[in-house]
């Protein structure tokens, strides 16, 4: 019973071990800049957070507290911004927080991870649009309205809108996608640029007629209270899952494990900084209570008697809307063709055209699957059921930095082309190195790799003595595709971060990190299987106690009379003892230690925790609607899984059927890398750059030892 248990258990958490492509299929075409990406990762918040989540979350929650929303949501999504960066400079192969999971956790984790994006990516898809149509329909009064409700039920209060134009611009929008990767891209930076300079605009005529009286008059600055600024941030921090959306099309991006941190930095910034100041605006402009859902901003204006200003708003309003919807559907799209590609979902949603750069099928199914859902849905309804897949997110994220942190060596997860990195020592290779060759070398076998490489360095003191085992094999041909440095060492193992500082997000000052990152209790310095299965016990137990909390402090107060709220906070006060106790606890455990001078989360395990702590917290401040609409896709999610998922997994196949080759990159004139019984060749075109110049070779008939 036991042995069936732990069998069982494996399987679930059995970890990804390959994120490269396999079984021949084509390699991404990394055509994607940084301004791409984090035009991608800031669209949803200057789209649909700014003329759609802003108003209706001050009207139902916060007011003009909605300010001090915004800034929470902003610190919970900067902290998970923190493990996003690491994870993608550890794992530079690209992914959302479903493959991280994948490699960390385990597989079933993953599964409901990635499933759960797929909800609010797909909630986010249809709330964009129909929040165009909003506009659209305020600006030619209510024409869409009045020519596409029906009165299908008798309903003595009008008919359902059934929004026929939302369904018709998605599908214009896909088919847009299934043309090419970089093309969106373009026309998505376009739109975000003039969304961004119209922002300013409506800032800056907001400020010229703000009234400070709305945030004293009436209920006042916080008609909620505390709770409902934390239920406020919880609907906020929707808007800002552009990490996940960064994260996705990382492995299309040049320079991806440089170029995605700082994408990573720029959304966060540029986010706070938009939702903030026009949250400030605003709530300034008019009483809170005068916002609505539907066409909000331009409602304001016209409320204050700017009826011109509607044109100008409604022209930022679609630009940032529909490139809202661009970046959630193709962020639907390509977390399909992952799950598919790693055999947990129908395997026709993995083709990939790699000269496009698009998966095809999986954007045109999301597409069509989307225009039909956004029919008879309507707006409000949407706004009940989204947040949940967003902290989950987030918070399994920070919980895979700990997990790397506090497990055994052994058990740390191995990135196909992740090396330890040696200061000062490793070759840079390019992502244009396959196609500027202009001359070649052959005819040299494995015993002369060293000379080779020490011949392309022209400086014996660059590399160092390589060991006799195989390490140019499946990492030089991965370390091409997903432009890391390739370096041999002497142990493999999770690897380092790069030496090259990116731009990054400073929130304390480096003694601060020094001195908080070494505390420990004891001289150990690498995990053991004892402190390993410790910290795998008090972390649930933290987490139980901080959830357990939370619902004391936010929904225990309105259930018990006033007489007896003194036990709640005496109870809380305990609680709150014990978490601070298993924080301790925590920190006197052995860990591996990164530097801080990398792209590393700091101040381990403080700031994870404070993560988790906020995610949690903001969980439970979210409608119950949320918690119903989210339990029951997941537990449909179970069901697919345990009915395809776990038999078709890619691991399961690789577990029983090993494979015998490596895999090789395609040479310029098409010939692929043969495998034989006992040598591989790794026929390949590589661009190779040193410290003192640039020399172009062919590195060809590199003869490697087989892995079988």
């Amino acid at each position: 019973m036991v042995d069936t248990f732990s069998t069982v258990l494996k399987i679930l958490l059995r970890r990804k071990t390959n994120s490269s492509p396999v079984g021949g299929k084509p390699i991404p075409q990394k055509s994607l800049s940084v301004v791409d990406i984090t035009c991608l990762g800031l669209s949803t918040t200057i789209g649909t957070g700014v003329y759609t989540i802003l108003a209706h979350t001050a009207r139902e929650y916060s007011g003009p507290s909605i300010v001090l929303s915004f800034l929470i949501a902003s610190v919970a999504s900067g902290l998970a911004g923190l493990a996003y960066s690491e994870l993608c400079t550890r794992f530079p192969s690209g992914g959302s927080a479903y493959c991280y999971v994948y490699s960390i956790l385990g597989e079933l984790p993953a599964f409901l991870i990635g499933w759960s994006l797929v909800f609010e990516y797909f909630l986010a898809v249809i709330l964009s649009t129909k929040s165009i149509t909003n506009y659209m329909n305020y600006l030619l009064n209510d024409t869409f309205a009045n020519s596409f409700t029906y009165n299908v039920f008798n309903d003595s209060n009008g008919g359902i809108f059934f929004d026929i134009p939302s369904a018709l611009l998605l599908l214009l929008i896909g088919y847009v996608l299934t043309q090419n990767l970089k093309n969106s891209c373009i026309y998505n930076n376009i739109l975000v640029f003039i969304c961004l300079l119209i922002t300013v605009g409506i800032l800056l005529s907001c400020l010229s007629l703000a009234d400070c009286d709305n945030w004293t008059a009436g209920p006042g600055f916080f008609p909620n209270g505390i709770v409902g600024i934390f239920s406020g941030a919880a609907v906020c921090l929707f808007v800002f899952n552009g990490y996940d959306i960064i994260g996705l099309l990382s492995s299309e991006c040049r320079h991806s494990y440089q170029n995605t941190t700082s994408a990573i930095s720029l959304t966060f910034v540029l986010s706070l900084m938009t939702s903030f100041s026009l949250s400030i605006a605003i709530t300034l402009l008019v009483p809170f209570s005068l916002l609505e859902t539907n066409a909000s901003l331009i409602k304001i204006f016209v409320t204050r008697g700017l009826n011109g200003m509607k044109y100008f708003v409604i022209m930022g309003a679609i630009c940032g809307l529909i490139s809202s919807t661009i970046a959630s559907l193709l962020s639907l799209s390509r977390l399909l063709y992952c799950l598919s590609n790693d055999g947990l979902l129908f395997t026709f949603l993995s083709k990939y055209e790699s000269n496009s750069g698009v998966a095809k099928c999986a954007t045109i199914v999301s597409t069509v699957v989307c225009a039909i859902t956004c029919i008879p849905l309507q707006t409000t309804t949407i706004l009940n059921f989204i947040g949940t897949g967003t902290i989950f997110a987030y918070m399994t994220v920070t919980l895979s930095i700990l997990s790397l942190r506090y497990c055994r060596t052994e058990n740390l997860p191995s990135d196909s082309c992740e090396m330890l990195l040696r200061e000062n020592s490793y070759i840079d290779i390019r992502e244009n190195s396959l196609h500027n060759i202009t001359q070649s070398i052959s005819d040299y076998y494995l015993n002369k790799r060293q000379t080779i490489l020490k011949s392309i360095a022209n400086d014996s003191q660059l590399i160092e003595e390589l060991p006799n085992d195989n390490c140019l094999s499946e990492t030089f041909c991965n370390c091409i595709q997903s432009d890391r440095p390739l370096n041999c060492s002497h142990h493999h193992s999770y690897g380092s971060l790069p030496t090259a500082r990116t731009l990054s997000v400073e929130l304390i000052n480096q003694t601060v990190i020094t001195s908080v990152s070494n505390l420990s209790l004891t001289t150990r310095q690498e995990p053991t299987v004892k402190s390993e299965k410790f910290v795998l016990v008090i972390l649930p137990i933290m987490m139980a106690t901080m959830f357990i909390m939370a619902i004391t402090t936010v929904h225990m107060p309105n259930l018990l009379p006033v007489g007896i709220q003194w036990s709640l906070q005496l109870f809380s006060t305990l609680l709150f003892i014990v978490i601070c106790v298993c924080v301790a606890l925590m920190t006197g455990q052995p860990r591996h230690h990164v530097s801080t001078s990398n792209n590393s989360m700091p101040c381990i395990p403080l700031l994870p925790i404070c993560s988790i702590w906020l995610d949690i917290h903001l969980i439970v401040c979210l409608p119950y609607t949320s918690w119903l609409a989210f339990l029951i896709w997941c537990l449909f999610g179970i069901f697919v899984y345990m009915s395809f998922g776990v038999w078709n997994s890619v691991q399961a196949l690789d577990g029983l059927q090993p494979l015998d080759s490596i895999e090789c990159l395609e040479t310029i004139d098409g010939d692929d890398c043969n495998a034989h019984e006992d040598y591989q060749y790794i026929n390949e075109l590589a661009l190779i750059e040193t410290s003192d110049e640039s020399q172009e070779f062919n590195i060809c008939d590199i003869i490697v030892g087989s892995s079988v």
